[in-house]
């Protein structure tokens, strides 16, 4: 199925257009070659994924297609690319923009923030894991940002998977939960857990625990 993400902000922002370009440049001055092998791919891959950046990868190709058709970079991102020169970040993203359209359709984010209404369950939540850690390095993680005005007062953050699925967490009464438990909806058809957990600890490189969950609790009400 083509579930490409919708272009979400426009490269014709100036504003919007020279964070990005800049961001990813800040991040292509860490590789000491530029025409590595596997390079390339790499940065697709990461694109694609959403792991390194907020942004999707439509909003990104959008960016480098201006970049690479004006044939220069903003000042900001020339600076930011350093030890690299303008012309080879430019060689860069022209075989980056050729990855990328090789590899179209593009499926959607590992994982994205979603609507709390969207989350299927008004009884319950079935615990999966959890992990101990605090919420801004949660929310850098997982690239979004929990709600922390709910009725329960507890922190919440509902993620929606590539695979359409949805995952909560849920963090601990307090100004600063540093823990949190990881949610699936309580209905029937649900994946099963551990290719959940695997699926965040690969996309998300968080922590997550699953000793003493079935033991400490099996659902947590009114989420």
């Amino acid at each position: 199925m083509n579930s490409e993400p919708a272009l979400q902000n426009s490269p014709a922002d100036d504003a919007w257009y020279d964070t990005l370009i800049t961001d990813f440049c800040a991040s292509a001055s860490a590789a000491a070659d530029l025409t590595e092998a596997g390079l390339v791919a790499r940065a697709a891959d990461d694109l694609i994924d959403r792991i390194s950046y907020i942004a999707t990868v439509a909003e990104f190709h959008a960016v480098f297609v201006r970049a690479v058709t004006t044939a220069a970079l903003p000042p900001a991102a020339a600076s930011a690319a350093q030890p690299h020169s303008e012309t080879t970040i430019l060689a860069f993203l022209r075989q980056l923009l050729a990855e990328l359209e090789r590899r179209r359709p593009w499926p959607r984010p590992a994982l994205m923030p979603a609507d709390p209404e969207d989350w299927p369950s008004s009884g319950s939540g079935l615990p999966i894991a959890w992990l101990r850690l605090p919420l801004p390095l949660v929310e850098r993680a997982v690239k979004a940002s929990f709600d922390t005005t709910s009725e329960t007062g507890m922190p919440l953050l509902v993620l929606r998977l590539r695979s359409g699925r949805l995952v909560a967490l849920i963090g601990d009464q307090g100004i600063e939960p540093s823990r949190f438990l990881v949610l699936l909806p309580d209905i029937e058809g649900q994946p099963d857990p551990a290719e959940v957990i695997d699926f965040l600890a690969r996309y998300t490189g968080l922590p997550l625990e699953t000793e003493g969950i079935r033991r400490s609790m099996t659902t947590l009400a009114d989420l």
